[in-house]
């Protein structure tokens, strides 16, 4: 089908005491075209394959965090208790199951809560970095550093914590 519209636009300007009258015809063409296809079949829902993946999280942990790697893999961080202490571990997984588990550090002066917690990303297919929050010996509550540790070799080894800014 064809819709035409024909559309006055009035403007009105004021230069000092006398008002302008401006006046505009626009002409606006919409032209739609639908096409009907009947069926005799019903339509069918499209059907989800879903598959069940063990999380390689043990018992108690908290904080999983997600990240995509650059091969298309998922690199999954979280924390585990350990008595007193906590422990940043992760997990990689491809294709539907987790082919290497592994910690990168572990501490008891952490500083976690639901919005500060410890993570793990892939920068590239090597590269990966780690943070988490250490409280300050003797300060505040909310008194704390930054600790990061970098892996070279997709998180088998983490180098040294070290605070970025320190």
């Amino acid at each position: 089908f064809l819709l035409t519209l024909h559309i006055t636009v009035t403007v009105l300007i004021f230069a000092g005491s006398k008002p302008l009258i401006y006046s505009m015809h626009v002409t606006a063409a919409l032209i739609g075209l639908a096409i009907a296809t009947v069926s005799c079949e019903a339509a069918q829902p499209p059907v989800a394959k879903m598959r069940v993946i063990e999380n390689p999280a043990a018992a108690g942990a908290q904080f999983p965090r997600l990240a995509s790697l650059p091969d298309g893999g998922i690199l999954m961080s979280w924390v585990e208790p350990a008595g007193k202490d906590h422990i940043l571990k992760y997990g990689l997984l491809r294709d539907g199951k987790w082919i290497r588990q592994g910690e990168v550090a572990r501490g008891g002066d952490w500083l976690i809560n639901w919005s500060d917690f410890p993570s793990v990303v892939a920068i590239d297919k090597s590269f990966w970095v780690a943070h988490w929050l250490v409280k300050h010996k003797g300060g505040r509550t909310y008194d704390y550093d930054i600790a990061t540790s970098i892996s070279n070799d997709s998180g088998v080894t983490w180098s040294t914590p070290k605070s970025p800014h320190r």
